[in-house]
């Protein structure tokens, strides 16, 4: 509402309706419908972090690279908030510009962020260096940080570092290491992702 000081009080209660129709639309996983609707709230009120966000998460669930990265990059200006570099590295990664992710993974790196947003951001610059064609390094990036260390009690991140880990051994024709990798994540979550097809791909 005071973001929007020019407008009028009906306008700016309306502003305030569209958005929670936003977050309630996110909600659903309505993204496009989401991200159509906020957009003309961003574009009135592009100080509010939140709105940013917001924007940025919708488009970025929507696909659209270059839009999530002009909310989301605003939106950590405002706030030196960390949480969603790794998604403006997956955007730069879709938009084939993998020296953007390497800078943006420096970055993220140097700001010590909670393990979850780390593991996030490794788990992208690990994709970005495999789809630039070196499994190595991807693989060593992961592995070097203890992704591949076998653990008594497991999180939803490593068991994705280790589905991730599985598909560049394969990748890179070392089958025996693939297998074990996914039999990790297969033990963690039996149905996890196309774990089981994987397996039986393997023998």
């Amino acid at each position: 509402r005071k973001a929007a000081d020019v407008a009028t009080a009906l306008h700016r209660e309306r502003l305030v309706e569209k958005a929670e129709s936003v977050y309630g639309a996110y909600s659903r996983n309505r993204f496009t419908d989401a991200s159509r609707t906020i957009k003309p709230v961003a574009d009135e009120v592009p100080t509010v972090a939140a709105v940013r966000e917001l924007a940025g998460l919708a488009a970025y669930r929507s696909g659209k690279w270059r839009e999530a990265l002009k909310h989301l990059q605003a939106y950590m200006d405002m706030t030196d908030d960390p949480e969603h570099i790794p998604l403006l590295m997956d955007c730069q990664r879709a938009l084939r510009k993998p020296k953007k992710v390497v800078e943006l993974w420096a970055d993220l790196r140097q700001r010590s962020p909670e393990p979850d947003v780390l593991a996030e951001g490794r788990l992208v610059a690990a994709g970005s260096l495999a789809e630039s064609g070196d499994l190595n390094s991807a693989i060593t990036l992961l592995t070097s940080a203890g992704a591949g260390k076998a653990l008594r009690n497991p999180s939803n991140r490593h068991a994705r570092q280790w589905y991730l880990l599985a598909d560049f051994y394969e990748r890179a024709g070392d089958v025996p290491r693939a297998r074990e990798f996914f039999e990790r994540v297969a033990k963690v979550d039996h149905e996890a992702y196309d774990v089981q097809e994987r397996l039986r791909g393997l023998g």
